[in-house]
């Protein structure tokens, strides 16, 4: 059951993998770490996949990242569109 997501997977979630007029997240890649270093790399299945969210889901997400966005602004920048989730 579950999204079957990877730790990897969803440490390398970034906004625009969000669709939040579809409801639909895109997982395309993974963050992978060895000995204190970590890097970007393609999903251990090199497939993109879409998860589709609920309502409620896309709603908790959209209010995060507005909380995001106000305390980035607060700090003086700006968040990145590909910013990590």
């Amino acid at each position: 059951g579950g999204t079957g997501f990877r730790r990897g997977e969803l440490c390398a979630l970034r906004w625009n993998d969000l669709d939040v007029v579809n409801g639909v997240l895109t997982v395309a890649r993974s963050i992978a770490q060895l000995d204190g270093e970590s890097w970007e790399q393609d999903t251990k299945t090199h497939q993109h996949r879409r998860i589709a969210l609920d309502p409620d889901t896309v709603a908790l997400l959209t209010g995060h990242r507005q909380r995001y966005m106000d305390l980035c602004a607060g700090l003086g920048f700006e968040l990145p569109a590909d910013g990590f989730m």
